[in-house]
């Protein structure tokens, strides 16, 4: 469990229903924040793409924290990106996007990222830690009648690659080699040991 004291205020940079959930089994008390970001890159490789967005969302965070004085806090933001022969599926804009998306994955083997950006703003310094994990997901071939049905239930939406592993997309799912919550959209076991790194003193000063 992360050792988050009483002088610190938690925020988490993200509007994720799924990451809340992931964080609320923390028990530990945090606000969501977020700032309008375009969530783009020009970065091509998926992973370090997935970092990139990370940081611009959770360092902008800081920054608007610092701004309005606010003093000793923990910012967690994510992005998650999924990826197959360097090809990046973000979230579909509609249900043929979505169609598109699964169809590419489907009978497949694909790469899910999460970049995360942790920022501990104490004593006026800003101390940093990005990094990534990456989980390999291998699909069933998904069947027509299947995909009517997932794309009629509406789950794709607002879903990284078009699909959400804790949900009916889990019927397409062949295999997974790697971390289940990083698929979800957080390596939760990962980025509590990083914020133990990161109050124990393990971290990269911003200024």
């Amino acid at each position: 469990m992360p050792m988050v004291n009483d002088k610190l205020t938690f925020f988490l940079a993200s509007g994720s229903p799924r990451r809340k959930e992931m964080i609320d089994w923390l028990g530990i008390p945090y606000s969501i924040r977020t700032t309008a970001i375009d969530e783009s890159s020009s970065i091509g490789d998926p992973a370090l793409k997935s970092e990139d967005i990370a940081k611009q969302k959770g360092f902008g965070l800081c920054e608007l924290l610092i701004k309005e004085s606010k003093k000793d806090f923990l910012v967690l933001a994510a992005d998650t990106i999924v990826s197959r022969e360097g090809l990046c599926f973000g979230k579909p804009s509609d249900e043929d996007e979505a169609r598109k998306t699964l169809s590419a994955l489907s009978a497949k083997t694909h790469q899910v990222f999460t970049g995360v950006y942790l920022g501990l703003y104490d004593q006026g310094r800003l101390k940093e830690e990005t990094f990534h994990c990456e989980t390999e997901v291998e699909f069933h071939h998904i069947t027509s009648d299947l995909m009517d049905l997932y794309i009629k239930c509406g789950e794709y939406k607002d879903k990284a690659g078009s699909y959400g592993i804790q949900g009916q997309a889990l019927t397409f799912i062949k295999s997974i080699q790697g971390s289940y919550s990083n698929v979800v959209g957080l390596p939760l076991s990962e980025v509590i040991l990083k914020i133990n790194g990161l109050l124990s003193g393990n971290f990269k000063d911003r200024f």
